[in-house]
């Protein structure tokens, strides 16, 4: 017996019946604070890269408005790649399968440094050296990970 391809094999969207989920409100108001939380912190990382990208310093006091300065402190603080990598992670190491995930593609990256320096190709870094900043990092950042 053939198919007819003019039957539809799901039902079209109007047929399908509509089922609802219960989900808690105060998750939902939960997740949409954290979501706010990330989409906010994820501004910040992307303005200090491009300043680090090209050195220029930061104000790192808090201020109400910008009508009451300055505020005694004048301090400020050149924002590198370091600082803004632990902020993103600080942001996801609550988060089992993030960290589960990047710790294997920490490990994928060494790999693949590695397995570039067997045949001497390309300028890439070493993958010892990439290796033991990997460690030392993610030791400072309370993950207990050894990569190979």
């Amino acid at each position: 017996m053939g198919v007819n391809i003019q039957t539809p094999r799901h039902a079209t969207s109007q047929d399908r019946p509509e089922i609802e989920i219960e989900v808690p409100e105060n998750e939902i108001e939960i997740l949409k604070d954290k979501l706010n939380e990330l989409r906010w912190n994820a501004l910040d990382n992307v303005i200090d890269l491009d300043m680090a990208n090209r050195a220029f310093r930061a104000f790192d006091c808090d201020h109400i408005n910008t009508r009451n300065l300055p505020d005694g402190r004048n301090s400020s603080r050149l924002p590198n790649a370091g600082w803004v990598a632990s902020s993103i992670f600080k942001d996801w190491k609550e988060d089992e399968q993030f960290v589960k995930v990047y710790s294997k593609r920490r490990q994928n990256v060494i790999n693949h440094h590695k397995a570039h320096g067997r045949i001497q190709e390309g300028k890439g870094a070493k993958f010892w050296l990439l290796r033991d900043e990997f460690n030392y990092v993610d030791e400072k950042r309370g993950l207990d990970v050894v990569y190979k």
